[in-house]
């Protein structure tokens, strides 16, 4: 079920990946404007080279070097 997929996937990422991965998702922000809202680095709200996000869903992993707080 892609549910739980997604639902695993999401439990797999760190607070700060899963605040990017939501606000690009969900939120429709650009890397720019996730990394401003979070205060990080651009760079670091790209998606990750080393990493694959899904099954045959293009793009990768967002990382995020930021502590999330709630």
């Amino acid at each position: 079920m892609a549910v739980g997929r997604l639902a695993k996937g999401l439990a797999g990422l760190s607070a700060g990946e899963r605040d990017v991965v939501l606000l690009v998702a969900y939120g429709g922000l650009n890397h720019a404007e996730v990394a401003a809202v979070l205060k990080i680095a651009e760079g670091t709200a790209e998606p990750g080279q080393d990493q694959a996000a899904c099954d045959g869903g293009g793009g990768g992993v967002m990382r995020s070097s930021s502590s999330s707080t709630g």
